[in-house]
């Protein structure tokens, strides 16, 4: 901490010295700044008169004069009670300074100890189809939960200009709304991203909120599962087709053409 700094009372400076010529002013203050820096003069002429910038002879002339600002032992009560005043500020700032620094070293070593949080949940069931996955030689499917807080945040945060904490709180409340089906989720964020909806938080809550028993009723994904099921059930050309059935309902054959 660096040295307090000497207060110069003008107006009592000024009044007291206005009977000195330049030599005995510069005198004078330098005979102050010794004291503020070293706390003491030395009651010593030839001391002093160094102190001054003064030769020995200029000292002899100019000490009558000067001594008079001075209690004998060339002591001043306005410098003594500026000293202390200065000491007392000087220690409290220390104190001060020190209980801060022990306050920011236990806070820095809190930090330092805690554990950072991943940033997406890792379940059992995961875990053991990628296990599966690679003793199997098979390829890796695709982590849909992983793109979900990777690529999903990313264009939910564009979509919305809010921040991190934000969009991982709307896109876990999506999930657990979505019985945490990752790909629902996903998908209706594309969605929103697609249709360039004016407000997607709203229009993602509304759409999740609109199916029944949890099931999301997103066209787009709707399709996708009708897909799905039709080429789950196709068993090859005319296996499993029902017949067409004319008017009356009753089935009526197909019929190729001759030639």
């Amino acid at each position: 901490m660096n040295p307090p700094k000497m207060p110069i009372h003008i107006g009592d400076f000024l009044r007291d010295t206005g009977h000195l010529r330049a030599a005995g002013i510069g005198s004078y203050l330098l005979l102050l700044f010794h004291y503020w820096s070293t706390g003491c003069l030395p009651d010593d002429d030839e001391q002093l008169a160094c102190i001054a910038r003064t030769s020995p002879a200029e000292w002899k002339k100019a000490k009558p004069v000067l001594e008079k600002f001075f209690k004998p032992g060339w002591k001043l009560r306005r410098v003594e009670e500026d000293l202390a005043s200065a000491r007392e500020s000087y220690e409290r700032r220390a104190k001060a300074g020190e209980k801060g620094g022990k306050a920011k070293a236990i806070a820095q070593q809190s930090c330092s100890n805690a554990t950072a949080l991943p940033e997406q949940p890792f379940t059992f069931n995961q875990g053991k189809k990628d296990s599966d996955a690679n003793a199997s030689g098979a390829e890796a499917p695709p982590d849909h939960r992983k793109r979900l807080f990777s690529e999903g945040l990313a264009k939910i945060a564009a979509m919305t200009g809010k921040g991190p904490d934000a969009c991982r709180s709307f896109v876990g409340k999506c999930l657990k709304a979505a019985g945490d089906d990752a790909v629902i989720v996903l998908g209706l964020i594309e969605d929103a991203e697609r249709n360039r909806v004016v407000d997607p938080s709203a229009w993602i809550a509304a759409r999740l909120k609109g199916g029944s028993n949890g099931t999301v009723t997103s066209p787009i994904i709707q399709a996708a599962d009708d897909l799905r099921r039709q080429i789950a059930s196709f068993a090859g050309p005319g296996a499993g087709a029902e017949p067409v059935r004319g008017g009356s309902g009753e089935a009526t054959p197909r019929l190729l053409s001759q030639g």
